[in-house]
């Protein structure tokens, strides 16, 4: 039942119902609001008008500007309260009032509601009045487990709790840290079989791996040197390729990469850029993202009075790291 989640940023509800009668979670579908009661113009500024409020002013403000994103007019606006810890309001877009919960925060909290949730539902709807978490509030406290809520008039309506199964969770998670160790070795073998082709294919370059990262994400650094280049290409292995294919679509808004575009036949999908004696590669391949960053070999890789110019030194660059990425790419499976 308790599913890994792609989104793990904690959240917290409202009202707590007195009793809870259903036997498994309800379906968003049941709860619905309508089209024409969607709040589509301006949001209006949050009433910051009790302690609360004031006491997070700067995350309701800034988290109200983005309109409504729950139950028709209402934006969630969520912010951390310690570590694994998150905190939450609700901001009424047309009329400005907020709406806290009884409880502070919720320890160790997800995004999702479980039975249908594909890695990119969260834990709220537009359409929908239900709400959802998979944590421990530090009020009202039923347990580790899944709360899911309806919200009608102003008030969260607790409908279902599910508790977690401890011994399950326990279960789950030693096998996902084999999971995790599997990934890490994979990554290992796959560059002790590449790193002779890179000495075969360009003899005057030199690879050598590490640090190894094993969370949040597996990942296996490898720094290639020829000369006075250098490049450190960090490969994450991911659960599923949709996390590499969101990834790469956020490096396109990178504002440290300029000019980034498409780099034809480098894994699924590259990207490339070179510019002031610097080179850039990110490309994906199946669950695989790699992440390459090129410079010159020395303290100041960057020449004075740079414009982002393509010069012979990012050129030279851009061939040494791309020559080395597709070998790698070849070996991702």
């Amino acid at each position: 039942m308790f599913v890994r989640l792609l989104f793990l940023l904690g959240i917290c509800t409202i009202v707590v119902a007195p009793a809870i009668s259903q036997e498994k979670p309800p379906d968003p579908k049941d709860y619905p609001v309508a089209a024409r009661d969607r709040y589509k113009k301006k949001p209006v500024s949050p009433k910051i008008d009790t302690r609360r409020a004031r006491t997070y002013r700067t995350a309701i403000r800034e988290g109200a500007k983005q309109g409504p994103n729950f139950a028709g007019r209402y934006t969630i606006v969520t912010w951390g309260a310690g570590l694994g810890t998150f905190s939450m309001a609700v901001v009424d877009a047309k009329t400005g009032n907020i709406y806290f919960p009884p409880f502070k925060s919720v320890y160790g909290s997800g995004f999702g509601l479980p039975y249908i949730d594909d890695g990119s539902n969260p834990a709220w709807r537009i359409d929908s009045r239900l709400f959802a978490f998979i944590g421990r509030p530090d009020v009202n406290d039923k347990g580790m487990g899944l709360y899911v809520y309806s919200f009608d008039r102003g008030q969260f309506s607790l409908l279902y709790f599910e508790k977690e199964d401890e011994e399950k969770r326990k279960s789950e998670q030693v096998e996902w840290e084999k999971e995790l160790d599997r990934r890490m070795d994979s990554m290992a073998t796959i560059f002790s079989n590449v790193r002779p082709r890179i000495s075969e294919r360009q003899p005057n370059t030199d690879c050598y791996g590490g640090p190894a990262y094993k969370y949040p994400v597996p990942a296996y650094e490898v720094t290639c040197t020829e000369s006075d280049l250098i490049f450190v290409m960090t490969v994450e292995y991911h659960t599923t390729p949709s996390g590499p294919e969101a990834m790469l679509k956020s490096e396109v808004e990178h504002p440290g990469i300029i000019n980034l575009k498409e780099f034809a036949g480098l894994g699924d999908k590259g990207l490339g850029a070179d510019h002031c004696s610097r080179a850039w590669l990110r490309f994906r391949k199946g669950p695989f993202y790699v992440r390459l960053n090129a410079n010159m070999n020395r303290d100041n890789p960057d020449p004075e009075n740079c414009v982002d110019q393509q010069d012979e030194e990012s050129m030279r660059l851009a061939e040494f790291s791309s020559g080395v990425a597709f070998i790698l790419a070849g070996w991702l499976k």
